[in-house]
C-alpha cells in the first residue's frame, strides 16, 4: 500500500497524543456487614415463606384458607421463596470467591 501522507489525529494535528494515565479499577465490592444484612433478610423471607406454606397446609380445612384457595397461597409462597433466593447470588463478588464462581452466580441471577 502506498502511503498517502502523515496520519492526522482527531484534533487535526499529526503529533500523537500523550499517553493515557494508568487504569485504576474500583470494583465497589460489598462490605461484610452489607452482605450479612442481605443474607439475613433473604433467609428471613425464605423462612417466613416456608412457615406460611406449612401454616396453609395445617389449616387447609379452615374456612378462611378454603376461601383463599390453598393452591393460590402455595403459589404466592413459592414465588416469594424464589424471589428471596435471588438475593443470594447478588451478594457474591470477587472479594469472596473466584472468577469461575462469580460467573456462576452471575448466571444464576438471570434464572432467579
Amino acid at each position: 500500500w502506498p502511503r498517502a501522507g502523515k496520519f492526522v489525529y482527531s484534533d487535526g494535528s499529526t503529533v500523537p497524543p500523550d499517553e493515557l494515565p494508568p487504569y485504576s479499577e474500583n470494583r465497589h465490592n460489598f462490605t461484610n456487614v452489607v452482605r450479612g444484612v442481605c443474607l439475613l433478610l433473604a433467609v428471613s423471607v425464605m423462612a417466613t415463606s416456608i412457615g406460611l406454606s406449612v401454616f396453609v397446609f395445617v389449616k387447609r380445612k379452615s374456612q378462611v384458607i378454603i376461601a383463599s384457595q390453598p393452591p393460590f397461597l402455595y403459589a404466592l409462597c413459592m414465588g416469594t421463596l424464589v424471589m428471596s433466593s435471588a438475593i443470594i447470588p447478588v451478594t457474591i463478588d470477587d472479594s469472596v470467591t473466584s472468577d469461575k464462581e462469580c460467573s456462576i452466580a452471575c448466571m444464576a441471577k438471570i434464572w432467579l
